[in-house]
């Protein structure tokens, strides 16, 4: 169907599992951030007969509620006409809450180790999406700079040096699995 006949069966669902049942159809890009309700976009970059489309789920509190949620809809588009390939992806956006961490600019994020312990190439392999060109690997990206460190060893005189020279791979593109945006919302 079109955008809004998927806005509708969207609202369907929601109506009956989701926190929210209101739902926002409109261009790419459209909608704001941080909302509370879903929304439905046109997306040309999916291939396909159908109408492409993303869908953009409301912010969740916990992995938990939007893992639940997010199992009831996929059970809820068995056997209906949805359809994924190639073109089509899935993206978690996680936020660190600054009321329940210190966000100060002593308390960074340490990227390298973020990106070791999400092991992004794993789950990339596990879905046949390793060479997907719309999430490269930064993993992959730290598999180099490793390699480069062993090439040169009076680099790695310290934890520090070794982890300084591995954050030079972690890339801030935005076709990255693991996409370091701003660390905080404004």
């Amino acid at each position: 169907g079109n955008l809004e006949e998927i806005g509708d069966e969207i609202r369907s669902w929601a109506s009956r599992h989701s926190m929210s049942d209101e739902i926002e159809v409109g261009e790419y890009h459209s909608g704001g951030i941080n909302n509370t309700y879903w929304r439905v976009e046109d997306d040309s970059s999916i291939e396909g007969d159908g109408t492409g489309s993303e869908i953009i789920s409301p912010v969740y509190s916990s992995p938990r509620q939007m893992l639940e949620e997010m199992t009831s809809l996929f059970k809820d588009w068995e056997g209906k006409d949805v359809e994924t390939n190639g073109s089509t992806g899935l993206h978690v956006t996680m936020s660190l809450d600054p009321t329940q961490a210190d966000m100060s600019a002593s308390a960074e994020i340490n990227k390298v180790k973020l990106a070791v312990l999400l092991g992004d190439k794993y789950l990339a392999s596990t879905f046949g999406r390793e060479y997907n060109s719309y999430a490269k690997s930064q993993y992959k990206r730290l598999e180099a700079k490793a390699a480069e460190l062993k090439s040169d060893p009076t680099n790695t005189k310290t934890i520090e040096a070794i982890e300084k020279i591995l954050e030079r791979g972690i890339s801030s593109d935005k076709f990255s699995s693991i996409n370091f945006k701003d660390q905080q919302d404004d």
